[in-house]
This record gives structure tokens, C-alpha cells and sequence, in this order.
């Protein structure tokens, strides 16, 4: 029998107590009411962090290990490769961010970390809704809608 979903990605969801990280971070918290602010997404080798500065590629192994305030992780099955390679030099553009969380997801494309993990899920099979906006929303979506694999 052939496993149609013979990949694996693995996104790792990040938290940060009140008063901890940046202000990007506190921002979110507030606006989305969860200690969820951040979302990574790897494969068996790597992990993207695209995060405000610039976006880092860990070994996967390294990213575990050092990483700080992973508080959950999902393996979600796909269909195709989970390829992540970083693609933006440099700081994140903060207004579109801010723009796409005000509109609703309708406006414009951004890279911050939400809509770069779900560009790699798609790539990669996974039919995240074009409108995700927040790290929760991308979290509950996959609790509630993707094929997750036993760690």
C-alpha cells in the first residue's frame, strides 16, 4: 500500500510570558489573547525561524536542544517534501503584518512567521486557509484540520 502522505513537517509553536521577549511578541499576546506568539516550521534535517530580525535556518537538532519557550509541537503530514529555505534578507516588514491582522487575512502578503509557515505547508500539500493571520489561529487549524503524525 502507498502512503499518500509520506512527509513530515514539523512546526513548532513558541510562548513567552507576560513582560518576556520583544514587543512584537507582547503585541500579539495582547491582541490575540494567547501566550502563543511565534511558529516555526521544519523537516527531519532543518527549521525556518522567520522571525522580525531576519530568518535563521537551525539544524534541526541544534533548534530542539537551544531553542528557547518551544511549548508545543505538531508532525503534520503531507503530501509533498518540506522544503524550508530562507528567503528574506533582512527585517521583517512590520506595517504589512499589522495591515494583514486588520484586515482579516485579506491583505496584503507578508513574511512574517504565519504566512511563511503556511506558504511551506502548502508547498508541501497542506491546504492551510490563505487568511491565517496568528500563530493560535494556525495552531488550532492544524489541531483541528490537518493529518498529524505520532512524534
Amino acid at each position: 500500500m502507498i502512503d499518500e502522505y509520506p512527509h513530515i513537517a514539523r512546526v513548532y509553536f513558541i510562548s513567552t510570558p507576560p513582560g518576556v521577549g520583544s514587543w512584537h511578541s507582547q503585541a500579539i499576546r495582547i491582541l490575540t489573547g494567547s501566550k502563543i506568539v511565534h511558529v516555526c516550521i521544519g523537516n527531519s534535517r532543518r527549521v525556518l525561524d522567520p522571525n522580525v530580525r531576519k530568518e535563521n535556518l537551525w539544524r534541526r537538532d541544534d533548534f530542539e536542544r537551544m531553542y528557547p519557550r518551544i511549548s508545543h509541537y505538531m508532525h503534520v503530514r503531507c503530501r509533498h517534501p518540506v522544503i524550508v529555505n530562507a528567503t528574506r534578507e533582512g527585517r521583517l516588514k512590520v506595517l504589512p503584518t499589522v495591515a494583514r491582522f486588520a484586515t482579516n487575512g485579506k491583505w496584503p502578503e507578508t513574511d512574517d512567521c504565519v504566512q511563511v509557515t503556511c506558504r511551506v505547508l502548502r508547498r508541501a500539500g497542506v491546504p492551510v486557509p490563505l487568511r491565517m493571520t496568528t500563530p493560535i489561529g494556525l495552531f488550532r487549524w492544524l489541531a483541528k484540520e490537518a493529518i498529524l503524525a505520532s512524534p
